[in-house]
Formats: C-alpha cells, sequence, structure tokens
C-alpha cells in the first residue's frame, strides 16, 4: 500500500545565532547543516515518513482524516530528526530532552524551532520515537543514506563524503 504525503508548509523558524571564536561549534553546525540537507534531497526523510504513514495507516481501523495525516506526518519528521541527532551525541532520552531544550542549533535540526514557543518532547515521547518504525525497517532507511553519502557524496551534492563518526566531544560531561 502507499500513501500519499499531504504537502505541509514548514513553520517560522528564527535564525541560528551567529558563534564566533568557537571552532567547535562552527564544526558542528557545519556538519548538521550536511546531515540536514542529507536527510532532505537524498530522499530519507521522506522515505522515513512514507514508510512511518504506511505502517500508521495498516494499524489504523479507520481512515484517518486529512488533519491527523498530516500531525503524524510532522511527528515522523520530528521522529526521524531526533532519533539522528541523539544518536550522534549519545545522549540518554532525558539529557538529550534538557540539551534539546537549551540548544537552538539542535532546536532547528529537530524541526522544534519556532518564534512564539519552543515544543521540546519529553524523555518519553523521545523513547517512542526511537521505536517509530520496526528496528530492521530503520536500519534499511538509514543504511541507503549511508551507503549514498560514503559512495556518491556527489550525487547529494557534498563536496567529499561525509564523516558520520559520533559527535561525542560536544555531549555533556
Amino acid at each position: 500500500m502507499s500513501c500519499q504525503i499531504i504537502p505541509f508548509p514548514q513553520e517560522l523558524r528564527p535564525s541560528l545565532p551567529t558563534i564566533v571564536g568557537n571552532v567547535d561549534s562552527l564544526t558542528l553546525r557545519e556538519r548538521l547543516e550536511q546531515i540536514d540537507a542529507l536527510l532532505r534531497t537524498g530522499g530519507v526523510e521522506r522515505h522515513f515518513v512514507e514508510l512511518s504513514l504506511e505502517l500508521w495507516q495498516a494499524n489504523s481501523e479507520r481512515t484517518p482524516s486529512a488533519i491527523e495525516q498530516l500531525k503524524y506526518q510532522r511527528r515522523s519528521h520530528r521522529a526521524l530528526r531526533c532519533n539522528v541527532l541523539r544518536t550522534l551525541l549519545q545522549l540518554s532520552f532525558r539529557d538529550f530532552s534538557i540539551e534539546l531544550a537549551g540548544n537552538p542549533l539542535y532546536q532547528w535540526f529537530c524541526g522544534i524551532a519556532a518564534l512564539d514557543v519552543v515544543r521540546v518532547p519529553s524523555k518519553s515521547e523521545l523513547q517512542r520515537f526511537a521505536d517509530w518504525l520496526p528496528a530492521e525497517t530503520m536500519r534499511q532507511v538509514l543504511d541507503g543514506l549511508l551507503q549514498a553519502a560514503l559512495k556518491q557524496p556527489n550525487k547529494l551534492g557534498l563536496e567529499a563524503a561525509l564523516d558520520l563518526a559520533p559527535i561525542s566531544w560536544i555531549a555533556p560531561a
């Protein structure tokens, strides 16, 4: 069964602050911007949302409304990005929720940055995100991205293969 994704506009988000004099912060920002581009241009985000919708609709007893589907799509988008960032940072659910609440770069990457109120996922919500798709399905989605990032960086608009090593050096002590 193929699901039709409902297009939705991105919310207005504040621009990221300019950081001067901290090379590690700039490196992290560049890395997250590259991963953001990979998720979007590599089709991983769209594929993840489609798989999520298929599973959700297959398990639903009725056909969801367009508004319900739109909300689920947004949560799927957020789930993928939170999972990717939490994995890169190697943080627990609780610690990641705390870091996400206080870091505009992380909020931007996860798609929760907003002009008025930032709604940060709780530890419990992040645990649900971790199980959003079955592990084997999620592994297939990410393997496709990793292979493309390593073997065909030009196809994804990258100058060189992406370094996907964990970024534990930026996690709190």
